[in-house]
């Protein structure tokens, strides 16, 4: 009801203007569901207003970072490219499904990937030209839509407002802004809602201007500010009075929230989202009912309710109400929180609080908005720079959406980055390696990161990844001892590479090592273009060791002419070592090579995956406020027992006591996952790789559940024409531990798809899961359906699944579509209930989709804990 008041508001102020009334009541919601949901939910709000005869309604979800002119349009191309590429080399791939070599398919694949790799590669280029045109260019900045101050008036766009006349001018923000054409969009519809006199709620990532915005508007209308800060341990009374020491005694001061409200000033409150509920709550009370009570007894009351009590005449009311404090005319509240979820892990402040607020997502500038900025920033910096910046910046971003990296590394990184060019001339990689430090010492996601940076033009050679890492080239300090001095020692026999020494007396060897750098010599470890011991650049060592060193490399032609038989010693030394290293994993080397393969694909997938389930998990055990204390902030409850003479009437945060903690998890959650592992999987993985993805995915889901078989026990059954349960892979409470065992099992699957009956169990496959999932007592019933979508030729339909997977209320039934056959996978996922049915044609989304997942899952619990 208050959001369809909001938009009757907006509407009588701003008639026509539709699309702007529904994307401030429903466009934070719309934009934190996932995202088939929200280009479905997008579409039935244009339905309905079509339905009704109202005006066309843009799309909610407009403002998409497009880099260059056609960059869309290209990419669906492609995207129908390969739709139409599979249909044709279905029936191809069926022929060799049990006979034939399979070439013409293959060489067609590659084909393929050839076309899609260039025309990445021109996207890329297009979109660097595209960007340092704009970056050397006159026009932009001036050219944006800009605000005006004139006759005492604030004008944005199409938007005016008077301007304030502060009594305190120090309390008037006073920030460093650039106007660009995303921000001044921001700030046109924040003025508007300013105009109709509601608070405001700004929701988005860490580091996109949340606060620059807030302040920006402040400082155009003059506005004095008071400002406060939450985090988790806020108390109600410390957010409505601050307590002061004066002449030995506590008393007790306005706090900023009360200040702002007696003196017409803006009150500013800054991650909102880390408050605990009760406190948010407040702010929700005054912005809705427009009273609060006060810790010391007073009230802030609005000037109308506060007119119409003293109407009543009541002498006793009167006197009562001696204290309250009406709230000035000017009050207003802009909150600033982060979006709900990973990596933020706050609560849902827009779920608690956000129909009483006008809401705007604030997301990264898109990209014609970015590169002004940073030309604004660092006019200085070669635009050549720049635009690869701010193109690395974009990808980096789509990779933590998909869920392959953990940070969504925001604008204002980026903007550091441009200033410490600007004013230090430094190479981008020693900057870039300051930001991005953290992921760079995480295995799991160093080579993903390089691989971005190298596309767009950074770290290429030795000497820019010895920048990334924080060393020169040559800089051994991460490997050597402290106190080595490292200015000594150096034997600078072989600088060129074209004069290696001998070989030592008793052939190759490991070397000594002294903690120092040498370069072309015979006996130490660690060296560079020497012969004879680990290294790098040399001849004939046993095997290569890089310790950081400088790079000299021995010309091919003369690592020539060394005795045979100290080159057999020398591979002989290399076998064992590489034997000893794999014992280590106790795994031959054919099934080392391919566990870590498929290990690595999934390992930054499955880390972020046991970061969300342990977040969870902490959240649970959270600390809490412990009462009857003997210190602490004094509990409004107990005051009589404080007149009496009572020393527990306090409360702190703490951790709770284990043996009354209420809401901690008894039993674990039920998973089962049904997975497809029919001839289909096997007969189409040279096409788009789906059998791949699907043990990528069972390795995902093993390295992300490992040792928390307490809260989740799971099990792994395969599906098929053979039957509905055709391969038991992982049993409730065994799970798969060591690399060998893992390994059997994706071979097991892998070898069942190429030999299974024809046709598909899928719905037989269903209702025995949901069967199963529910035999054993658990705090929750998940069954994940996974499959390739191939189901229409059996005439299965998604309506079909859907029944099956709810058949049982108790149960959350999800299905995973991991093919790349498009069009099946969206009729499937149409007709399931929405967020119940997701696509997951790539490895980066496996972490997504699941977190997306379990996140559905446990707001519907709390939702229906709530009712």
């Amino acid at each position: 009801l208050r959001q369809l008041l909001r938009i009757a508001r907006h509407l009588a102020a701003r008639p026509g203007d539709l699309h702007g009334a529904l994307g401030r009541a429903l466009s934070a919601r719309l934009r934190f569901l996932p995202s088939q949901a929200q280009e479905a939910v997008d579409g039935m709000l244009a339905a309905a207003v079509r339905e009704t005869g109202g005006p066309r309604l843009r799309s909610l979800l407009a403002g998409h970072d497009e880099v260059v002119p056609g960059e869309d349009k290209a990419l669906q191309l492609v995207q129908k490219q390969r739709a139409a590429q599979l249909s044709f080399l279905e029936p191809m791939a069926i022929g060799t499904r049990f006979g034939g070599d399979g070439g013409e398919i293959e060489e067609q694949r590659k084909q393929f990937e050839v076309e899609a790799q260039r025309v990445s590669e021109r996207l890329l280029k297009e979109a660097q030209a595209h960007a340092v045109k704009r970056l050397g260019g006159t026009a932009g900045l001036a050219a944006a839509p800009a605000t005006r101050v004139a006759d005492g008036r604030l004008t944005i766009v199409d938007v005016a407002c008077p301007l304030r006349t502060p009594l305190h001018a120090e309390l008037v923000p006073s920030v460093t802004f650039v106007d660009m054409p995303q921000h001044i969009a921001v700030l046109r519809d924040m003025l508007l809602d300013w105009t109709l006199g509601l608070h405001l709620l700004l929701i988005g990532n860490q580091g996109v201007g949340k606060n620059k915005l807030a302040d920006r508007l402040l400082m155009l209308l003059k506005c004095e500010r008071e400002y406060v800060q939450l985090h988790r341990d806020t108390t109600v009374q410390s957010l409505t009075l601050s307590q002061a020491l004066e002449g030995g005694a506590v008393v007790c001061e306005d706090s900023a929230l009360v200040r702002a409200a007696r003196y017409g000033r803006c009150l500013v409150v800054d991650e909102a989202d880390k408050a605990p509920p009760e406190v948010v709550c407040v702010l929700k009370a005054l912005a809705d009912d427009g009273e609060l009570a006060l810790g010391d007894g007073r009230r802030l009351v609005t000037r109308r309710r506060a007119q119409e009590r003293r109407r009543v005449g009541d002498k006793a009311l009167e006197a009562a109400e001696e204290g309250d404090i009406e709230i000035a005319e000017g009050f207003r509240m802009i909150i600033l929180a982060n979006r709900p979820g990973y990596p933020f892990h706050g609560n849902d402040f827009y779920r608690a609080c956000g129909d009483v607020f006008s809401c705007h997502v604030v997301s990264n500038p898109d990209f014609e908005s970015e590169v002004e900025l940073l030309r604004a920033v660092a006019p200085n910096v070669a635009p050549e720079h720049l635009a690869k910046l701010a193109l690395l910046f974009r990808e980096l971003r789509g990779l933590a959406d998909s869920g392959q990296i953990s940070y969504p590394y925001s604008t204002r990184e980026l903007v550091k980055v441009a200033r410490h060019l600007e004013r230090y001339r430094d190479e981008p990689e020693r900057v870039l390696g300051d930001v991005f430090a953290f992921d760079l010492g995480d295995r799991s996601k160093r080579q993903m990161l390089l691989e971005a940076l190298s596309k767009h033009g950074f770290a290429r050679d030795i000497r820019g990844r010895a920048l990334l890492f924080g060393r020169a080239p040559g800089d051994m300090t991460l490997h050597l001892d402290d106190d080595v001095d490292r200015t000594q020692g150096i034997s600078p026999s072989n600088p060129d590479g074209q004069s290696p020494p001998d070989m030592r007396e008793g052939g190759p060897r490991h070397g000594d090592w002294d903690g120092k750098q040498h370069v072309g010599g015979n006996q130490f470890a660690g060296g560079s273009g020497g012969t004879g011991t680990a290294g790098l650049g040399g001849r004939w060592g046993p095997y290569r060791l890089d310790v950081g060193q400088e790079l000299v490399m021995v010309p091919e032609h003369l690592k020539e002419g060394i005795d045979k038989e100290v080159q057999r010693k020398a591979l002989k030394m290399a076998k064992e070592a590489h034997a000893a290293h794999m014992q280590k994993l106790e795994l031959a080397g054919p099934d080392l090579e391919k566990y870590e393969r498929l290990r690595e694909a999934v390992l930054a997938q499955a880390v972020q995956m046991r970061a969300m389930l342990e977040a969870h998990e902490a959240r649970e055990r959270e600390r809490i406020w412990l009462r009857q204390q003997t210190h602490g902030e004094l509990d409004d409850t107990r005051l009589v027992d404080g007149i009496v003479g009572g020393r527990n009437i306090y409360m702190r945060r703490g951790a709770p006591d284990a043996s009354a903690f209420q809401g901690e998890q008894k039993l674990p959650k039920r998973m089962l996952f049904m997975l497809d592992i029919s001839g289909s999987m096997y007969t189409f993985n040279r096409l788009d790789g789906r059998m791949r993805r699907l043990q990528e995915l069972v390795f995902f889901l093993l390295e992300a559940f490992d040792g928390l078989e307490q809260r989740y026990d799971f099990c792994m059954v395969g599906h098929s024409g053979s039957g509905a349960q055709a391969e038991r892979l992982v049993e409730w409470g065994r799970p798969a531990r060591g690399a060998e065992e893992r390994l059997s099992i994706v071979e097991r699957m892998a070898a069942h798809a190429q030999y299974a009956a024809p046709g598909d169990r899928t719905l037989a496959a269903a209702e025995l899961a949901v069967r199963e999932v529910v035999a054993q007592p658990a705090d929750e019933y998940f069954v994940f359906l996974v499959s390739d979508a191939d189901l229409r030729r059996y005439g299965i339909t998604g309506e079909q699944v859907s029944k099956r997977l709810t058949a049982d209320r108790r149960v959350n039934g999800y299905v995973i579509l991991i093919s790349n056959n498009t069009g099946e996978a969206d009729e499937i996922t149409s007709a399931v209930a929405p967020g119940r049915a997701h696509i997951c044609a790539e490895r980066a989304s496996l972490a997504t989709t699941f977190k997306t997942i379990f996140t559905h899952a446990m707001r519907a619990a709390e939702e229906a804990d709530a009712a």
